[in-house]
């Protein structure tokens, strides 16, 4: 009976040992589960986040060089992202708004060159009777070659309410050559002449839907940069 129960005592025993071992291990093997599916959670999350940054990325370098394609695609790898989401609808509702393209800093000081002189015409060409037609634009070329140009400095130096609209063209030069568009376009929202506002609109709200745009990207690089350090 001793012996049997010596037995009985070592075999319990090495069963305690067999299954303690088992808890632990089992134990184990759930921290190890547990590891690897956070490890597969970081890694879905770091995958989804260099899809989003490396598409936003790649849609900011179209808009820099005014050429942006369909933003279906771009939309859908963003659409988890409510600030970047929010930032392509502006982007869109610009591009509306510009006829389907944006203008390029490059591209409205050039063309500014053009407007410039077309709007200063106009401002020379006057606003009464008789200045309408073929007579006002031969009248406005004629002043324009013969009469000094306002300089952009002496017109930034006038005070505000003594500037004509030969001033408003010179100071939105100075802001343009500068690559400030916003202050641009404002000098030309105070512009009275209706000849002077027809030949200057067109671009002024290309400047603005520029600067719209501009305003997106920033957000859209800051949020970018703000998820790229996130799973760093």
């Amino acid at each position: 009976g001793t012996e049997t129960q010596r037995i009985k005592a070592a075999y319990a025993a090495e069963l305690s040992a067999l299954v303690g071992a088992g808890l632990a291990m089992e134990e184990k093997i759930l921290s190890l589960e547990k590891r690897v599916k956070r490890g597969e959670g970081k890694s879905e999350k770091s995958d989804a986040v260099h899809r989003i940054v490396g598409g936003v990325m790649g849609m900011i370098g179209g808009l820099e060089e005014g050429n942006v394609d369909d933003l279906s695609a771009i939309k859908i790898v963003c659409k988890g992202d409510d600030v970047i989401s929010a930032a392509i609808e502006k982007v869109e509702e610009s591009m509306t708004q510009g006829g389907g393209h944006i203008w390029t800093l490059g591209e409205l000081q050039e063309r500014w060159k053009g407007v410039k002189r077309e709007g200063r015409k106009m401002c020379l060409a006057g606003e009464g009777a008789g200045s309408d037609g073929l007579t006002g634009v031969v009248t406005g070329t004629v002043m324009a070659a013969i009469m000094v140009e306002t300089g952009t400095e002496k017109a930034i130096r006038k005070k505000e309410e003594s500037c004509d609209d030969e001033d408003r063209l010179a100071r939105a030069t100075h802001h343009v050559t500068g690559g400030d568009l916003g202050s641009a376009a404002a000098e030309l929202g105070k512009v009275k002449g209706k000849k002077v506002r027809r030949v200057v609109e067109g671009w002024r709200k290309d400047c603005e839907t520029k600067q719209a745009v501009d305003e997106a990207v920033k957000v859209m690089k800051l949020r970018a940069s703000t998820l790229s350090k996130g799973v760093e």
